[in-house]
């Protein structure tokens, strides 16, 4: 996982009440849903469809170009550059969605624990100065980690 969800985790783990956990858990929970990773990255994507690019150009170049000329040379780097390119794309695009998935499991459990400690007494249901209705617990709302 890294820094940043590490330090949004433990931020959420010292909220002051229950009603302020589930605001602030539904919120760090939506925006690491899959989906939400997945557009938040188009640049990450836009460089994958490069690297597929540079892929396809140099095997286009390959197989047209004759056997001992600078061209079939040239499309030899292209192709070796668009595949560097698509597979440090792709560790980054794995990267990306395990970290997501790492958050999610984190805030389950983290909720788990602090729904637990609401129900023993030890965490305070709502502040005094709550307005509104107390929001839904974070595995009722969102179903499965997988989700």
């Amino acid at each position: 996982m890294n820094r940043r969800s590490r330090r949004e985790l433990t931020a959420l783990a010292q909220a002051n009440s229950l009603a302020e956990f589930r605001r602030d858990a539904h919120t760090l929970r939506q925006r690491h849903l899959t989906g939400v990773v997945a557009l938040d990255s188009y640049l990450t994507f836009g460089g994958l469809g490069l690297g597929l690019a540079l892929v396809l150009f140099g095997l286009f170049g390959m197989s047209t170009a004759p056997v001992a000329s600078t061209a079939r040379s040239d499309s030899v780097w292209l192709l070796v550059a668009g595949v560097i390119l698509t597979v440090l794309i792709a560790i980054r695009l794995v990267r990306l969605f395990r970290n997501a998935r790492l958050v999610r499991e984190a805030v389950d459990a983290l909720s788990a624990d602090m729904e637990r400690r609401a129900d023993h007494g030890d965490l305070p249901e709502q502040p005094a100065d709550w307005n509104g209705p107390m929001p839904p617990p974070v595995a009722t709302a969102h179903g499965p980690i997988s989700a």
